[in-house]
């Protein structure tokens, strides 16, 4: 069965669940109240699947928690197609499908929960693609075309609101304030707020303090270009634009680059770098203690530098996050109960 729903879109298997539970309501009065609360639960939780999958494959990235949601499809379709057999008169048995019926629905709302926190950083990541191809369509009325850098290394504007991240910002300000290693890389999958915590990381009083305009960040592209960066880092520090001819003018530029705003404390943010960089992010290294590169990617590069791994976003934050943003203001009418939310 688990290959099956491999094979279907997600959506469909939430569909084929659904049509078992009408099939059963139909049959049987008993768990009739228990069946149509769970059908209710999973027509909330087919759209949210439909877009999330359809910005996944737009974004190239995977979701944890769909996969999860197999798990909960397949083993909901057994407890259902199970309901039937159980006789009238077998009150205990009744008794215990009526609960796993509960603990199934609620299982689906915590998923439903986890999903639409998701569809929200996945805005956020779309907002950062929009940002590219806005400044990507600047450069183009200038007369030249510098694909998928943005604004010359500045830190992007932090989200207005974000939640479960103090912890792990407090841990990446140690390292950055430290004298300890002058790399890392910050690992997570995507939509766990990896770009964000970078975020404010920059724009942090006391990183700030520190480093004041020596803080780049740079929106990586998928396809390594070592020209690209090196261009965007020197545009972003006022030298005049140079059009590379080989590689190797290119490692010789981001040298002398690095010599001579590594004489002062400076804070590096490689964004969303993917496995085929591996090869070049070595290049950006600087053998400073004052100096610090931090790598953000859902892979990791051991022989880059150490990984910090960033927790996938706990039920709590995720439903603050949402509400938030939903502006629910009757926590009470929302459609995540309050119990859920205290397990």
């Amino acid at each position: 069965m688990a290959e099956v729903i491999g094979e279907m879109l997600l959506e469909e298997a939430v569909g084929s669940l659904i049509s078992v539970i009408v099939k059963a309501i139909q049959k049987t009065a008993m768990f009739k109240d228990e069946l149509k609360k769970l059908q209710g639960t999973l027509e909330s939780l087919n759209p949210v699947i439909k877009k999330i999958i359809e910005s996944n494959k737009e974004l190239d990235r995977t979701d944890p928690e769909t996969k999860n949601l197999e798990s909960l499809l397949e083993k909901g379709k057994k407890l259902v197609q199970d309901c039937l057999k159980v006789k009238s008169w077998n009150l205990l048995t009744k008794y215990s499908y009526a609960n796993k019926l509960i603990d199934l629905d609620e299982s689906f709302l915590r998923s439903l929960t986890l999903l639409q926190a998701q569809a929200i950083e996945i805005g956020l990541d779309i907002n950062k693609t929009v940002r590219r191809i806005d400044a990507n369509i600047q450069r183009i009325g200038l007369g030249y075309v510098q694909s998928e850098i943005t604004d010359y290394c500045s830190t992007p504007e932090v989200p207005p609101f974000t939640d479960g991240l103090d912890e792990p910002l407090n841990d990446l300000r140690r390292w950055v304030l430290g004298d300890d290693t002058s790399v890392l890389v910050l690992t997570a999958p995507g939509g766990c707020g990896k770009t964000t915590l970078a975020m404010k990381l920059c724009s942090d009083e006391k990183i700030q303090e520190k480093f004041k305009k020596n803080i780049f960040f740079v929106d990586v592209p998928k396809e390594p270009s070592l020209k690209l960066i090196v261009q965007a880092l020197c545009k972003h520090n006022g030298y005049q634009e140079n059009h590379f001819q080989d590689n190797k003018l290119v490692v010789n530029r981001l040298k002398r680059w690095k010599d001579e705003i590594g004489q002062h404390p400076l804070l590096l943010v490689l964004d969303d770098v993917w496995p085929k960089w591996e090869p070049f992010i070595d290049y950006f290294a600087f053998q400073k203690p004052h100096c610090k590169v931090l790598v953000t990617s859902r892979s990791e590069f051991p022989s880059f530098g150490p990984s910090y791994h960033l927790k996938n976003l706990q039920e709590k934050e995720a439903t603050t996050l949402l509400r938030h943003y939903a502006s629910l203001e009757d926590q009470e009418n929302s459609r995540i109960p309050e119990d859920l939310v205290n397990q």
